[in-house]
């Protein structure tokens, strides 16, 4: 797939974030408002795309380092990076 540089616009119902690529939502999991981040696409819609977060360019400041271990690998603690 392939990697585009996204600024995170808001949060969806969910908890994903949701940058543009020209025009089109790409949905970004463990991201925060105001983030500069890379993402590869992973799935692809007509009106949408899904992505994987591949790198926090510019974080926000309200990003903290998750305490689980498990972070990022199971569902239970989605929000601790915020």
């Amino acid at each position: 797939m392939r990697v585009v540089d996204l600024e995170i616009e808001n949060v969806a119902f969910g908890g994903k974030g949701v940058g543009r690529e020209h025009g089109k939502a790409v949905f970004v999991p463990y991201t925060i408002e105001g983030e500069t981040v890379s993402a590869e696409i992973v799935r692809e819609k007509k009106q949408f795309a899904e992505a994987e977060l591949v790198e926090v360019k510019q974080s926000s400041p309200d990003r903290v380092e998750p305490q689980c271990p498990y972070f990022g690998r199971c569902g239970g603690c989605a929000y601790q990076h915020i």
